[in-house]
């Protein structure tokens, strides 16, 4: 009975580990694909879609419900900054 448990714990933990890697195989290659089109000179610069927004909706309490975005609480330039440089 402790031998058919430990066999279904290592399997279980050996599957968990595999899509673990395959997510993080996906968020690497997206990072890399990614890295041309994000930052000030990219297809569509963040600061000035967020500036286009609040443009737009001079209520702040509907900004994150019309771009929900970790970037309306943060200074995007130098989250970019911190992306590409790495």
């Amino acid at each position: 009975m402790k031998v058919a448990l430990l066999l279904y714990q290592v399997r279980l933990a050996s599957k968990l580990f595999s899509v673990f890697i395959l997510i993080a195989v996906g968020f690497l290659v997206a990072y890399n694909q990614n890295r041309q089109l994000i930052g000030e000179k990219g297809l569509l610069p963040a600061a000035n879609y967020l500036q286009l927004i609040k443009d737009k909706i001079p209520d702040v309490s509907k900004h994150f419900s019309m771009a929900p975005t970790i970037f309306w609480l943060c200074d995007i330039r130098l989250v970019w900054a911190l992306l590409i440089s790495s």
